[in-house]
């Protein structure tokens, strides 16, 4: 090739490579112009693209489909997590429903070779080891949700610990830097992601001799780190509006611990009756906060609540329904309370109540249609441990004479309970309670 044929066939090369250059920048400018308007740089609105790790986070994503049921067993280190959720998942589907099984996460990481001392870490490793443990709780949950959801068949969704038990593992400080760096509270976390709540106690704390320390993911050594985690973990669950104590001192053996638990699912779900939980005792009034609960120590940790109960219009006053808002440091978590009967009987002790979560949309929809000849029933409930039991105060403020009603699991004498001194019980109303109602409160003239 001559000198003359090379700079031809340059020349070529060179148009070519300007041709495809210019081609490209046209398509560049194209797909600029209809890009959204997000992600462009201009002078008249001011905005400009931000990088995905830069953006605010997303709100908490809640999934909730009316047949799925989402609950979580909980509770320290040997409780019979495991045993019973087979039993229970095994029970259900049985029953005809499809139930699905989240793993405890935990357990996936620490068994897969990640190795930490949490005893020996800083604040700010303790904050981003935690951090990333509860997304990744959060986004496995989420998933479990979706797949539940993919079939309209009744589900039932049981979590092997939920993302509130991160906070047992936190200091108070590091566990509030989490959700404010993340932009979540409490109430969307524990309440309104969970239908229930099942917080088996561990065999450290009254069955010591089936203690022992099987799971790669368990590093208490001593029977007292045991406990002092268990009792960690029932205060970071304590004040969600569906929990349940399941101890190793009224369940007197294994399989009754077992039995409770797998009861406690059914009540959840509304598959039975529920047995009667709780015994009640009017207090005598004694010294008061401002919004006139009863004072109770400054040691002990108490999760408060503002309740109101709405009741809807219903031609039968023993099917009646009602709506709940219950609220805690400006956030509300909303519940719809139906009456159900067993199919096929007519016997009005086979009701069964049903407690359903409905979000803040659905329940302005239901207060339109609210009984207008009841009142609303507003009360704060502060809710507590006492030796290692659950208990709560109700103080009934809608009403002439407020009172306040306290609150013990059924299975522990009150007698045993060492209270405090404004804890003062004037009488039991266990067996007359229905004066004491909601529905009975809000019929009053």
């Amino acid at each position: 090739m001559d000198t003359k044929e090379k700079k031809g066939f340059y020349y070529l090369i060179g148009g070519m490579v300007a041709f495809l250059t210019v081609t490209k920048v046209y398509e560049l400018l194209k797909n600029y112009r209809k890009a959204p308007r997000s992600i462009q740089s201009t002078s008249s609105d001011n905005k400009r693209y931000i990088p995905n790790e830069l953006k605010p986070k997303k709100e908490l994503s809640i999934i909730k489909k009316p047949n799925i049921h989402k609950i979580v067993f909980t509770g320290g280190p040997c409780a019979g997590k495991t045993t019973a959720l087979a039993l229970v998942a095994d029970r259900l589907r049985e029953r005809g429903y499809r139930v699905l099984c989240v793993p405890e996460c935990a357990t996936i990481v620490f068994s897969s070779g990640v190795s930490i001392d949490i005893t020996k870490m800083t604040m700010q490793e303790n904050l981003k080891l935690h951090s990333s443990l509860i997304q990744y709780i959060i986004n496995q949950e989420d998933r479990f949700m979706e797949f539940a959801s993919i079939s309209d068949a009744p589900t039932v969704v049981l979590c092997d610990r939920g993302a509130l038990d991160v906070k047992a593992y936190m200091a108070p400080d590091a566990w509030q830097a989490l959700l404010d760096e993340m932009g979540w509270n409490t109430v969307e976390i524990r309440d309104k992601r969970y239908d229930g709540i099942i917080h088996l106690v561990t065999a450290a704390d009254g069955a010591s001799e089936y203690y022992n320390q099987a799971n790669a993911a368990r590093y208490e050594s001593q029977i007292e780190v045991a406990i002092s985690t268990d009792k960690r973990l029932r205060e970071a669950w304590i004040g969600h509006p569906q929990y349940f104590l399941i101890d190793n001192y009224s369940c007197k053996t294994f399989d009754e611990k077992m039995e409770r638990t797998y009861q406690a699912v059914l009540r959840l779900i509304g598959l039975e009756k529920p047995p009667r939980v709780f015994n009640k005792f009017l207090l005598k009034k004694t010294e008061q906060n401002d919004d006139g609960t009863p004072k109770l120590p400054s040691d002990l940790e108490v999760e408060v609540f503002t309740i109101e109960d709405i009741f809807l219009e219903s031609t039968d006053k023993t099917y009646a329904t009602r709506i709940r808002k219950r609220g805690q440091k400006g956030s509300y978590f909303y519940q719809l309370y139906s009456k159900t009967q067993k199919a096929g009987s007519v016997d009005r002790e086979d009701i069964v109540e049903v407690k359903k979560q409905i979000n803040a949309r659905e329940y302005l929809a239901l207060y339109a249609r609210r009984d207008t000849s009841k009142k609303p029933v507003k009360k704060i409930r502060q809710c507590f441990f006492l030796q290692g039991q659950f208990c709560f105060i109700d103080t009934f403020l809608s009403v002439p004479n407020p009172f306040s009603v306290f609150s013990v699991n059924r299975e522990f004498d009150v007698n045993q309970l060492i209270l405090p001194k404004n804890i003062q019980i004037e009488k039991e109303i266990t067996q007359n309670k229905k004066q004491y109602s909601s529905f009975e409160l809000a019929s009053e003239n």
